[in-house]
């Protein structure tokens, strides 16, 4: 059995990620793992053991911070590298998808060639809104959110000094993220389809809408503008 190219998704909580990531698992992505079905979220398109893991490399997905201590890092790495062995490596391409992997990616594949990652974002104030009032895992305040869009999308800036890849804009309109995704999936090799995008892709269920981007989030705003795929 060959080793496959994983496709990592990064973005920052209420972002898009499961957006995108139900889109591509529409175009053919393998975003479920058999091994693990017991724990799979299909709203999230997430793993619980994923998440888990990385939520043992950090605090918790409020207070991303990387574990210091020397000997748990390195015994964690080997717990994701196992995890990896077992699960990740099929007869084709495989999605992994967990907002926690901004912060922990090298923990996952900082020597990999066996990658693709797709990054997404979205204004600060619009995530800091919606983590405000979501009940589902707990609501954060309006200031604590957009904080935390601003680490994670730091981290996400830093994977992609290291790893370039395509970023997606999520406050485009729909014909413009529809263009832009077609552009990155042409870029993956992954056969894009405009029917299975137009029937997941919903500009209704995007809300929270603002106009100001606060300053503290101004200029990590400004330079994932300059990386996104750009519209012809």
């Amino acid at each position: 059995m060959k080793n496959t190219e994983v496709l990592i998704i990064l973005g920052m909580h209420r972002s898009g990620t499961s957006c995108l990531a139900k889109c591509l698992m529409g175009m053919g992505v393998n975003f479920t793992l058999p091994k693990i079905m017991d724990g799979y979220w299909e709203k999230h398109v997430e793993y619980y053991h994923v998440n888990q893991l990385n939520d043992r490399i950090i605090k918790n997905w409020k207070n991303p911070v990387l574990k210091r201590n020397k000997f748990i890092s390195i015994l964690l790495k080997q717990k994701v590298k196992l995890f990896i062995k077992n699960n990740l490596y099929q007869d084709d391409l495989i999605g992994l998808k967990d907002p926690r992997l901004c912060i922990t990616f090298d923990y996952w594949f900082k020597n990999s060639s066996t990658i693709k990652i797709l990054g997404i974002f979205r204004r600060p104030e619009e995530v800091g809104k919606s983590l405000e009032i979501r009940d589902e895992y707990g609501k954060t305040s309006f200031e604590n959110g957009v904080n935390l869009w601003r680490i994670y999308n730091e981290q996400l800036l830093k994977v992609h000094d290291k790893h370039p890849f395509p970023i997606l804009d999520f406050n485009l309109s729909k014909i413009e993220f529809g263009k832009s995704l077609e552009r990155a999936c042409f870029g993956l090799g992954i056969k894009y389809s405009d029917r299975i995008f137009s029937e997941i892709f919903r500009d209704k269920e995007r809300h929270h809408y603002s106009e100001n981007i606060s300053k503290k989030c101004k200029n990590v705003y400004s330079e994932l503008q300059k990386r996104k795929i750009p519209i012809f």
